[in-house]
């Protein structure tokens, strides 16, 4: 495992509160960088929603705006030199991609919430991708 920082992806719920104070600590433990991501997928096909992709694409941006509010938040104190991050999926390049090139040691990721079932799915191809540290964690 290499010893790069620590990212985060966030999403609102227990899993996610729980991937931000472990996150926290790890950093704070290794003495490396915290990261905290929020994925905003983007719908590419104009024919799926019509003229309503980009107001649908805006709402979705701005949910996830407030979701790195609220991890800032929540991490207070000890989010002050945190990297806070919106990666739009769909458009910018995957995480997958875009987690390997930063080079990060360990990744915290919520076990349930939006991936759903594909969390496990996701964890598996961030780690063959990034080979980091990944882990889901409960709430």
């Amino acid at each position: 495992m290499s010893e790069g920082g620590v990212l985060v992806v966030y999403q609102r719920g227990r899993g996610g509160t729980a991937a931000l104070a472990e996150g926290a600590r790890s950093a704070q433990d290794r003495v490396v960088a915290l990261t905290v991501l929020a994925l905003a997928p983007q719908d590419t096909d104009p024919a799926v929603c019509g003229v309503y992709t980009e107001a649908f694409n805006e709402g979705v941006r701005a949910e996830a705006l407030g979701e790195l509010t609220e991890a800032r938040r929540l991490l207070g104190p000890a989010g002050a030199g945190a990297r806070y991050v919106l990666l739009l999926d769909g458009r910018d390049p995957p995480l997958e991609s875009w987690a390997a090139a930063e080079r990060f040691g360990l990744l915290l990721l919520a076990r349930r919430g939006p991936f759903g079932l594909r969390s496990r799915r996701r964890a598996a191809r961030l780690r063959e991708r990034t080979g980091a540290e990944v882990r889901l964690l409960a709430g």
